[in-house]
């Protein structure tokens, strides 16, 4: 093989992976989770948010 078949491979390879990273991103079962962090600068500082992110506190508790 000479190094332009392996630069097309490694583009197309990397075309791939990064229409899985926008598909993964712009599934619904994220928007949630998106919405939530997008709202955290908005959200005023409380005691317990100083030690642990609130998206974790919903998540876990």
């Amino acid at each position: 093989m000479d190094a332009g078949i392996l630069h097309g491979l490694w583009t197309a390879a990397m075309l791939a992976v990064f229409a899985v990273i926008v598909g993964w991103a712009w599934s619904g079962r994220r928007r949630r989770d998106f919405e939530e962090a997008a709202r955290l600068p908005l959200e005023e500082d409380s005691e317990e948010g100083a030690t642990k992110p609130r998206h974790e506190e919903a998540r876990h508790g």
